[in-house]
């Protein structure tokens, strides 16, 4: 289970079709604590807009009136929940 970089990411020319995972921290926002928010994406569309949120693991809440998710619990236990759940294409996005 390893995050890719952005680089790694595009270098490999993901199907359109595949849903990105793009994790965001929050810690400045937070004042150092290691939160972080998790974007869906597929062919460049929020997964909420497409109608497909039944498709995420338990744990993700979506955060009101944007197109970021929360998870109830830690980054690495995020990471796990998705990729069990078969979600492959998951990198470190920028600070929010």
């Amino acid at each position: 289970m390893s995050i890719k970089t952005t680089l790694e990411y595009w270098n490999e020319s993901p199907d359109p079709d595949s849903i990105h995972v793009i994790t965001h921290s929050r810690k400045k926002f937070y004042n150092g604590k290691e939160i972080h928010w998790y974007e869906f994406v597929m062919d460049g569309i929020a997964l909420h807009e497409l109608g497909h949120e039944d498709i995420l693991p338990d744990g993700f809440s979506r955060v009101a009136d944007t197109d970021y998710y929360e998870f109830g619990g830690n980054k690495e236990n995020a990471v796990k929940n998705l990729t069990d759940a078969g979600f492959t294409l998951i990198i470190n996005g920028g600070e929010l």
